[in-house]
């Protein structure tokens, strides 16, 4: 008889022990990627100009190649994607300095995956010096897939007066970000 009731004691603890409960905790962490896949218009073909004596503007958005924008898996708090322009050299011999040369977005950047409610696009600017073309301020560790659609990036050319006849070419520099 002592032997069955050590033997119900033993069984009536471990039931008992069984019903317990402990927690345990799952850790989890996103690792930062890198800013990828950007890609950019290559060139624009303003056409041509009669000659003058005035100053004359030429404005074009056909742009050859795809949109502006990366994938931004690295979640920087900050970047810029930029743009410059050297000047038009012509032949003959005879240059339009960068600083007649502006880049203008007539529309705003799509965010078309996950989310960056900071990147914008700039106002438009002469691009004689590197101009942020699209920006993140803020937002630390977000992430996003981004763009400004190259129909909507207008580059003006001002043709001062006088301009020998010839044609011209220039250097557009675009440094995205890393």
């Amino acid at each position: 008889m002592v032997s069955v009731v050590a033997t119900l004691l033993v069984g009536v603890l471990l039931v008992i022990n069984k019903t317990h409960a402990q927690t345990a905790q799952l850790s989890l962490s996103v690792t930062a990627g890198t800013i990828n896949t950007c890609i950019a218009a290559t060139g624009i073909n303003i056409w041509s100009i009669w000659a003058s004596a005035s100053v004359t503007t030429l404005s074009w958005t056909t742009w050859l190649g795809g949109n502006f924008g990366c994938t931004d898996l690295k979640g920087s708090d900050s970047w810029n994607y930029t743009m410059s322009s050297s000047a038009l050299a012509g032949s003959p011999a005879w240059s339009i300095a960068a600083s007649n040369v502006t880049l203008t977005p007539s529309g705003s950047i799509t965010v078309s995956t996950w989310a960056c409610p900071s990147v914008t696009a700039g106002a438009g600017w002469t691009l004689d010096s590197a101009k942020n073309l699209i920006t993140k301020t803020s937002g630390n560790w977000q992430i996003c897939t981004f763009f400004l659609p190259s129909t909507q990036a207008k580059i003006t050319v001002s043709i001062p007066a006088w301009s020998p006849v010839g044609s011209y070419t220039s250097t557009l520099t675009i440094v995205y970000p890393s």
